[in-house]
């Protein structure tokens, strides 16, 4: 029976997947065979060990040497050499996720490396492509050969970038969250869709209201990945907001073996998201606002702190925490206290908070 033989991309994801599944997650190991995946690729006979088209490190050498009986990882495959880690590995290795991994760096190649290289050259924050930052990478605005939008992000290494990639390949096909369109982990560029809108937290008072739809999708959102085996990071800015589109959250990660957040504690952390602002940041901008002003600022707090907590209660769901914020935020401010303005607002999440 003629082997089909393995393209440059098939060999590359299997040999990230190797290092990812491998080896220990952020081990230098690790990292020095990501580096060196797509070189590894490239050799595919005993004539491009002898003519290398492009050299490999001599901490790559190593590693080859001690998991395998060549510089190549196709020809350790192909050798009896059984007892390798790399032979072991494809044995029981996750075949859709090698699909996947290939998909993607064929994508890369195909339709975005020239773009990522151009904005290589110039990537700067002052850019106008530059849209923000997280403590383990950049993101910027690129467009794909089809015209369209998408984010890219520059992690701050490879190992990262590959950590993330695991986040994205569990996150699929779950609305409102990034999609993973293309990735290249030696430069730890991860291509995703753009996703319009402020995150939350930038929104000012004068962002319209959010629907209770918009709510209610955000807290399924999140209950979906938590059933993925995904948490999400509850700081504000993790989540984008778009008068139309609603909620999508941009920022989570998988879970520890054997962790476990009960999923009412994860939704409470919605409670900072939802609300807005918190209210003494309200209150502290009265001093700049008229009283109008102020008065529709604080009902479109207790509306949206209504909404969240009416959900939850349509859900069976029970967030004494939640429902206590709401009071202790009223009884704590002077100026709310008295006001006949917001007695029925007092009222309801008094009887929600029963």
């Amino acid at each position: 029976m003629k082997i089909r033989p393995k393209t440059p991309e098939e060999l590359q994801a299997q040999i990230e997947d190797f290092a990812d599944h491998g080896f220990g997650e952020f081990s230098q190991t690790q990292k020095i065979i990501l580096k060196n995946a797509q070189k590894l690729s490239t050799i595919t006979s005993q004539k491009d060990i002898e003519h290398p088209k492009e050299s490999i490190s001599k901490d790559m050498e190593c590693i080859l040497y001690e998991y395998g009986s060549s510089h190549s990882p196709l020809l350790w495959e192909q050798s009896n050499f059984s007892q390798s880690l790399y032979t072991q590995h494809l044995t029981k290795r996750n075949k859709r996720e090698c699909q996947m991994r290939k998909h993607y760096l064929t994508r890369y190649k195909e339709e975005f490396k020239d773009s990522v290289d151009g904005l290589q050259k110039n990537v700067s924050k002052d850019s106008k492509d530059y849209i923000g930052s997280g403590w383990n990478g950049d993101v910027f605005m690129i467009t794909g050969k089809d015209k369209k939008k998408y984010a890219l992000k520059i992690s701050q290494s490879m190992s990262q970038a590959n950590f993330e990639l695991k986040t994205l390949f569990q996150s699929r096909r779950i609305k409102n969250t990034p999609e993973i369109q293309a990735y290249w982990a030696p430069e730890g560029a991860i291509i995703m869709n753009y996703i319009p809108g402020t995150d939350v937290s930038k929104i000012t008072p004068n962002t319209p209201n959010y629907t209770k739809k918009q709510m209610a999708e955000l807290i399924e959102t999140v209950i979906e990945l938590d059933n993925n085996g995904l948490i999400i990071d509850p700081h504000p800015s993790n989540f984008i907001y778009h008068r139309i589109n609603g909620f999508s959250v941009i920022d989570f990660h998988l879970k520890e073996p054997g962790e476990h957040t009960p999923i009412e504690k994860i939704l409470s952390w919605l409670n900072v998201v939802i609300r807005r602002y918190s209210f003494n940041s309200i209150c502290n901008w009265h001093e700049d606002m008229t009283d109008a002003i102020f008065i529709k600022v604080c009902e479109r707090y207790f509306e949206n702190l209504i909404g969240f907590l009416e959900i939850l209660q349509e859900k069976g769901i029970h967030i004494q925490e939640v429902r206590k914020s709401g009071l202790d935020l009223i009884f704590e401010n002077e100026k709310v206290k008295g006001s006949p303005q917001f007695r029925n607002y007092i009222k309801t999440i008094e009887a929600l908070n029963t």
